[in-house]
């Protein structure tokens, strides 16, 4: 009882600590204390205040002195039923001004003990690109800088700022980790070591206008594809360009064909055929043959003409219904990205919005 009320109402001391050790040790320390209390009321209290840190990860790592203006924004509205954490955030609004100027006068963050688990919070922009790693273990988000998390803890383990001129718009992470690769307003094109660091930037020749990328991946062999709507390049990690190529917008050749790799369909195979509408400056799917389709189907495409298999006519309906299972208030602004992963026996929502911040949501847990 005494550790747990020590550890809730004083803030000098919780600051001492976030700047002599690593958050987590701290937060590990928290939850040693929970497991040998019994009194309910002061586990609950223990563990906002925990899960407060928690929220806040991504920040008092690096900013400790900013511990009372994350408390009082996340904890101000429990005060008064905790009486324990009342006297904590007593202590941060008569101490923390000696450290820290800035003290928020009402509740201007997420509360623990909603769907939310971590807010990260380190991007000068909108976070326009977010991609997660093969293991799903680390994310990958890009504004004008490459931030690399771990979605385990919600610490930031790396920073890249290659000094763009204009934002990152888009990225993408090669199939072994080792790199991340992101395209700019400018069609700036930066490729950048996930492990040292080290990034090379290239410029692409043959684009005049601005945003003129639409995306950029990784091939399997860890070559780096990037396409406008009039041409295509190939790189390699090096930034060497290995091949070019302007598509073609004639209309007496207006259909392509696409095959899609098993690692975009998760296990499974297609050839689907395109037919280029120059009037609607649209594509249409006219043909698809398919094999081990996963359930988890992202798009919906239809199409009029029947498939054949052996000379049999074969015609598939497909009927979905959908139905809004929850609402969760996370942003403040448009959502640029969203990711889903399953990690430790929970299922977590990632997204990442133009308010620069991404948040890592618990998805079985909204109210």
């Amino acid at each position: 009882m005494k550790k747990a009320i020590l550890l809730t109402n004083k803030c000098t001391i919780i600051l001492c600590q976030l700047c002599s050790f690593p958050l987590q040790a701290i937060i590990a320390d928290y939850e040693e204390a929970l497991g040998r209390i019994d009194d309910p009321n002061s586990v609950r209290q223990l563990r906002l205040v925990m899960d407060g840190l928690r929220l806040s990860a991504s920040l008092l790592s690096r900013y400790p002195f900013m511990l009372a203006f994350e408390l009082i924004g996340r904890l101000l509205p429990l005060a008064s039923d905790n009486p324990h954490l009342k006297e904590l955030l007593k202590g941060c609004d008569l101490e923390a001004a000696q450290f820290n100027c800035f003290l928020p006068v009402h509740h201007c963050f997420h509360s623990p003990g909603g769907p939310l688990r971590f807010s990260l919070e380190e991007h000068p922009f909108g976070v326009f690109g977010m991609e997660l790693s093969s293991d799903n273990k680390t994310l990958a988000s890009t504004s004008n800088q490459l931030i690399v998390w771990d979605i385990r803890t919600g610490d930031r383990t790396r920073a890249i700022n290659p000094n763009i001129e204009g934002i990152f718009l888009g990225m993408a992470v090669s199939k072994d980790d080792k790199y991340a690769v992101a395209y700019s307003n400018n069609n700036q094109i930066v490729v950048m070591s996930m492990i040292s660091g080290e990034h090379r930037s290239i410029e692409p020749d043959g684009m005049e206008n601005q945003m003129e990328i639409g995306k950029i991946v990784f091939t399997p062999d860890s070559q780096i594809l990037v396409w406008s709507n009039s041409q295509f390049y190939l790189y390699d990690v090096e930034g060497k360009l290995l091949h070019r190529e302007r598509i073609s917008a004639d209309q007496e050749q207006n259909v392509c064909k696409f095959f899609v790799d098993a690692h975009d369909l998760e296990g499974s195979y297609a050839i689907v055929e395109f037919e280029y509408d120059p009037d609607k400056k649209v594509f249409k799917v006219i043909n698809s043959i398919a094999e081990n389709i996963d359930e988890k189907v992202n798009a919906l495409f239809i199409w009029h003409r029947k498939q054949r298999v052996n000379g049999i006519e074969m015609c598939w309906i497909v009927a979905v219904t959908v139905d809004l299972v929850r609402v969760v208030d996370a942003h403040f602004g448009r959502i640029l990205n969203l990711k889903s992963v399953a990690m430790q026996g929970q299922n977590l929502l990632i997204s990442s919005s133009i308010d620069r911040s991404v948040k890592v949501i618990f998805a079985l847990s909204w109210s």
